[in-house]
């Protein structure tokens, strides 16, 4: 028998291979064609856009549970390891076909199509030019009889003839002089289209050898903050939400916190400190939704010489470690100094976690109606 789900409730969702994070908006009373006796739910993934809401039916909704989300954990590791493997096979029955090489597809598609009418348009002008030597044969040759029927003198019967056989010959060297040209013309314009797609594909394999190069820290957020990390999502983007603002205790706080509790070297503590730093600069372009936008306008006003680790808390804080694998190449690194970081973000992250129920507290209010409209036109 189907589980019976509440409005507002939080809940997973089966959809395709995967299984989805969602909430119920709205339930329908009314029968689904299938069976008379079920409900229909109307459902928001959490974390997506609203044009993916959808009514389903209970028989695709799980509770959101414990044993679920491990559920849901490996089904979407499978799905993923499946997907993978199809683009390996889609890419190694490429590689039989043509060379293996890294182009734009849209710009490449473009100039396919260019080429082929490039191509085309040679052709056309070649049979178009043969058309026109024939029309203008049959007509010399007529224009021949004609002067027959009408001049009796031989001389000037000859003399018609031939002029009319060398304006001829004029006309078909003039047609095909214009067609080699335009063969030429074709030529010139396939060969610069070649160069532009060599140098094209030469700039993208520079561009993609580059980011193969490029190595990132990889850091292992638990899944439990990623949940927080959709909640927190859900709130300010769909519910138009805000955090109250400053926060107890704040980044500051907490990061000092994890110092005290952990005997760590003074390497590691330097870490934890460093983050505090780097929360302070990239708050304001890279940890903010854009419906936050405004609040954080209005804080730097009213606290000019305040840090923002002094008054954003642990949410923040937890969209910095989503950002940091872009923010931190370690091709230049040392393989010790990867370690520290790493031993670092791992501690704060298991101190957000074990605190999350203290931590992350649900503080939000609904957004006023003039900053609703400060929001809109930002």
């Amino acid at each position: 028998m189907d589980e019976i789900y509440e409005e507002n409730e939080k809940v997973l969702v089966h959809h395709q291979n995967r299984i989805y994070e969602a909430k119920i908006i709205k339930v329908d009373p009314k029968t689904s064609k299938s069976d008379k006796k079920k409900p229909l739910y109307f459902i928001h993934y959490l974390g997506w856009k609203e044009k993916w809401n959808e009514w389903i039916e209970p028989n695709k909704i799980l509770k959101y549970t414990d044993k679920n989300r491990e559920l849901q954990k490996r089904t979407n590791i499978k799905a993923s390891t499946t997907s993978l493997n199809n683009k390996k096979n889609t890419k190694k029955a490429k590689e039989v076909k043509q060379q293996p090489i890294v182009y734009d597809s849209e710009n490449s598609d473009e100039d396919e199509n260019e080429s082929e009418l490039e191509d085309g348009g040679g052709e056309d002008a070649d049979e178009g030019g043969e058309d026109i030597e024939d029309q203008e044969s049959n007509n010399n040759d007529t224009g021949g009889e004609e002067a027959d029927d009408n001049n009796t003198s031989p001389r000037s019967t000859g003399s018609s003839s031939s002029s009319s056989s060398s304006k001829s010959n004029n006309n078909n060297n003039n047609n095909n002089n214009n067609n080699n040209n335009n063969n030429n013309n074709n030529n010139n314009n396939n060969n610069n289209n070649n160069n532009n797609n060599n140098n094209k594909r030469k700039r993208n394999d520079s561009k993609t050898s580059h980011f193969q190069s490029t190595k990132f820290i990889d850091i292992e957020i638990p899944l439990s903050l990623k949940n927080k990390l959709v909640d927190d999502w859900n709130s300010i983007n769909n519910d138009k939400s805000l955090l109250s603002l400053p926060k107890s205790p704040n980044v500051k706080d907490i990061l000092n916190k994890i110092i005290e509790e952990n005997d760590k070297s003074s390497e590691c503590k330097e870490v934890i400190n460093g983050i505090k730093q780097y929360f302070n600069k990239a708050l304001g372009t890279l940890l903010l939704y854009k419906f936050e936008r405004p609040q954080y306008d209005s804080i730097l006003k009213t606290n000019p010489k305040k840090s923002m680790s002094d008054i954003y808390g642990a949410e923040h804080l937890l969209r910095l470690f989503v950002k940091l694998p872009q923010l931190l190449v370690i091709s230049n690194l040392e393989e010790k100094t990867i370690t520290q970081l790493k031993d670092a973000f791992e501690i704060v992250l298991e101190y957000l976690e074990k605190n999350s129920s203290t931590l992350f507290l649900k503080e939000y209010t609904i957004a006023s109606s003039p900053y609703l409209k400060a929001a809109s036109s930002n």
